[in-house]
């Protein structure tokens, strides 16, 4: 399978202005899988069922999937206060 989206410049340092995600989507079953800068608290992707699922996180990485064939519509990356720093949507 290959990724849609890959882009190997995401920051990891603490002090970085502006964190990216860095992801890849995969179909059937859908894999969404990528890393993630430090003072990420959470990784959400909603998908286009309307659906959100909370990744699963570790060591910078990230990993969440689902049984269908149900497109990615966002991808974001949440902190510890809760709010939204870093996200992709189909429309960027």
């Amino acid at each position: 399978m290959r990724p849609i989206l890959w882009d190997e410049s995401v920051p990891q340092a603490a002090d970085q202005q502006e964190p990216e995600l860095l992801w890849s989507w995969y179909a059937a079953p859908s894999v969404v899988t990528g890393s993630y800068p430090v003072g990420t608290a959470e990784i959400v992707i909603t998908i286009s069922d309307g659906e959100r699922i909370a990744a699963s996180m570790l060591e910078g990485h990230f990993l969440a999937w689902w049984p269908d064939r149900d497109q990615v519509i966002r991808v974001e990356g949440i902190d510890a206060d809760g709010s939204v720093f870093a996200t992709w949507s189909g429309q960027d």
